[in-house]
């Protein structure tokens, strides 16, 4: 039975005289020195193995087991011809029925694979600390409340010097009071089997006692020994400060915009009043009547572009929102206004071929009054507009389309991508009709729409513009 169980074993068994030679070596023995019974009985390590060297060490270690008398489990490494290979070897001595030592005897197995991967996973947890400790964001490991890691960054944050002084310590105690229950409460979410908010602020205590705002991400993570939270901070005291600056100067310039917009636009009012007045009550020749239209109409222009400058401040600051509106009845009253407040030969008609209502606010109005206006201002003579209302769907969804239509100039081909772009700081030559434009896609899209610009006549600009405004069905 022995016999039998030490040949069908695969690890290495064996036993040695005391000089070293084999007197007893199963078949896993043979087979790993590619010998016979009758090859490897009476013969050295030396003798067997090509790696002289090698062999000389475990012979070494077999006589040393021999010399103390003392069992020992030793690694030991011999090149073969695929490689190199590591046995792990548990030797003790051998004795007869006197207890006298007359060799050595032992078990051996194999680990090569293993230590292949116990070497890989060394250097890649040897890589993962260079990594961590190189990182130059804050970074901590923790299980179960406690710190178990923390790189130089973190310590630097908290004003530590080593991260002996946290081992093991609460991380709250990096936290300020009044947030370490919601700091609780966000690490509890971490528990890999729920989805939890990514990143949350907090107010930092340093080991001084001096106190700072940071960013952390948490984010759960299974570890060798187990399962662990990583934290990512990041010290928001400069961003924090930056922003609030950033917000005192957007309320200022805020504040300055609706002064300037509400008195100048005042001083427009009462300047056109007196314009009015002079046009009507003095007497003047052709061209000074031509100066007082030219006059009142820079003034119109003025107090158009005013306005428009009030609407986006209210779309950048958010203060526009969006609800059912009446599209058609809205172009009516625009429509009425322009064809009876111009000076000129104008036409515009409306037709309703689909529903009206759509999802967007009461600062559409300016939108759609550009698009008209432009179509007067940028044509001599007179002008027609034709203004037309249906249904259409777009990218899944029900949208109302509006077309203005005119047979003014046109549009060339290289212009038509370019004209919503104009910026608010006026630096570029102006390439489109106005500041009205910018103010008409920002709307559109604040609403979830789309505008753009073709040829009234397919292929032929120079027969007129259409504008095509698409807005979600309410």
């Amino acid at each position: 039975m022995l016999r039998q169980a030490v040949s069908s074993v695969r690890d290495l068994v064996f036993v040695k005289d005391l000089s070293g030679r084999y007197v007893m070596a199963n078949p896993a023995i043979l087979r790993l020195v590619g010998k016979s019974l009758e090859e490897t009985i009476g013969h050295t390590d030396v003798e067997l193995f090509d790696d002289k060297d090698g062999a000389l060490v475990i012979m070494e270690n077999d006589q040393r087991i021999m010399r103390t008398g003392i069992g020992e489990m030793i690694e030991e490494t011999v090149t073969m011809a695929e490689g190199e290979h590591t046995f792990l070897s548990d030797k003790i001595p051998s004795r007869d029925r006197q207890g006298r030592i007359t060799g050595v005897m032992g078990i051996t197995r194999d680990i090569t694979e293993r230590k292949e991967m116990e070497d890989a996973e060394r250097a890649r947890r040897a890589w993962m600390e260079s990594l961590i400790q190189s990182a130059p964001v804050a970074i901590s490991v923790s299980r179960d409340g406690y710190s178990i890691y923390a790189n130089p960054p973190y310590l630097r944050m908290f004003g530590y010097d080593d991260f002996d002084e946290i081992r093991n310590h609460r991380f709250v105690e990096q936290i300020a009071p009044e947030d370490r229950d919601r700091a609780i409460e966000h690490v509890r979410k971490h528990d890999g089997k729920r989805k939890a908010e990514a990143e949350i602020e907090l107010m930092g205590v340093r080991r001084d006692g001096s106190r700072f705002p940071f960013r952390a991400a948490i984010a759960y993570a299974v570890m060798p020994d187990g399962p662990a939270l990583l934290g990512f901070f990041t010290d928001i005291t400069e961003s924090r400060r930056l922003k609030e600056g950033l917000e005192e100067t957007q309320h200022s310039n805020e504040l300055f915009v609706d002064i300037l917009t509400h008195d100048i636009s005042n001083y427009n009012a009462a300047a056109i009043g007196y314009l009015q007045l002079a046009e009507t009550n003095l007497e003047m020749d052709d061209k000074g009547r031509g100066y007082i239209s030219r006059s009142l109409q820079a003034m119109a222009y003025s107090s158009e572009l005013i306005a428009n400058i009030r609407d986006l401040q209210n779309i950048e600051e958010g203060r526009d929102r969006a609800e059912p509106i009446d599209v058609c009845s809205m172009l009516k009253e625009i429509t009425d206004a322009y064809q009876h407040s111009s000076d000129r030969q104008t036409s515009i008609t409306l037709t309703a071929q689909g529903g009206c209502m759509v999802f967007a606010s009461s600062l559409l109005r300016g939108a759609f009054s550009n698009l008209i206006s432009n179509a007067i201002k940028h044509s001599s003579g007179p002008v027609e507009i034709n203004v037309t209302v249906s249904d259409q769907h777009h990218d899944g969804a029900d949208m109302v389309r509006v077309d203005i239509a005119d047979d003014g100039p046109g549009i060339p081909d290289e212009r038509k991508g370019i004209i919503f772009d104009r910026s608010l700081m006026g630096l570029a030559k102006p390439v489109s009709r106005g500041l009205g434009l910018y103010l008409v896609k920002r709307l559109v899209e604040n609403y979830g729409g789309e505008v753009w610009v073709e040829d009234r006549i397919p292929g032929d600009h120079t027969e007129g513009a259409r504008f095509v405004v698409l807005l979600p069905t309410a």
